[in-house]
């Protein structure tokens, strides 16, 4: 989880950064987008997802560690980890709608 510390946090700040110039850095804008990554290893997995809420500053939010569980008996974990991948990828859809929003307004 070495690339969690570090280099995942680096990445997202820099595609965010990227999608705050593609929107011209309208705080409004830049308020609903939200940049999500993933680093798992074996059965482990964490979500991070960074915004800017207040249209300066970079907020970086980590998920607990999920782990894929081994046996039957531990099934509920996996639906822990489907349901937090349902929410992140409800995330992305609505950052893309921001953004495509913005799109449609300029034509």
């Amino acid at each position: 989880m070495h690339e969690a510390e570090l280099k995942l946090p680096k990445t997202l700040k820099d595609m965010l950064g990227v999608l705050c110039n593609d929107c011209s850095w309208d705080t409004k804008i830049m308020r609903n987008i939200e940049v999500i990554g993933y680093c798992h290893s074996a059965t482990v997995a964490e979500f991070m997802v960074m915004d800017c809420p207040s249209g300066y500053s970079c907020r970086l939010s980590r998920t607990n560690y999920h782990q894929v569980p081994a046996t039957i008996a531990e099934f509920s974990k996996l639906l822990l980890l489907l349901a937090t991948s349902l929410r992140m990828k409800l995330r992305i859809s609505r950052s893309i709608d921001a953004i495509d929003k913005l799109t449609f307004d300029l034509d």
